[in-house]
């Protein structure tokens, strides 16, 4: 009802909390953010829930950062799916943060 869109970070094993957006395209940008903020990137990975045309959209938009055609590409496990239902776009990312 709100279209509220909750951002949350996987740390050290711990789920915490990241922020909110109130729309979509926020919440994506949000994401591209993320991913700019690292200074160099080993690996990175784009999974996504029923929602491949967002997916391929943040591939082709961070491809400018990093070869495209390196970006794993990956659909979400059923369980993660079902606590999270459609819809759900994240990225993961092995590099270092920029100071």
């Amino acid at each position: 009802m709100l279209k509220v869109n909750p951002l949350i970070s996987v740390r050290d094993g711990r789920v915490i909390a990241a922020g909110k957006t109130r729309s979509r395209s926020k919440a994506i940008d949000r994401l591209y953010e993320f991913v700019e903020s690292y200074s160099s990137i080993e690996e990175l990975a784009v999974e996504r829930a029923a929602c491949a045309e967002e997916a391929q959209a943040l591939i082709h938009r961070l491809g400018k950062l990093f070869p495209e055609q390196r970006i794993y590409r990956c659909n979400t496990s059923p369980v993660v799916g079902a606590h999270t239902g459609p819809g759900l776009l994240f990225v993961s990312i092995l590099g270092d943060k920029a100071s």
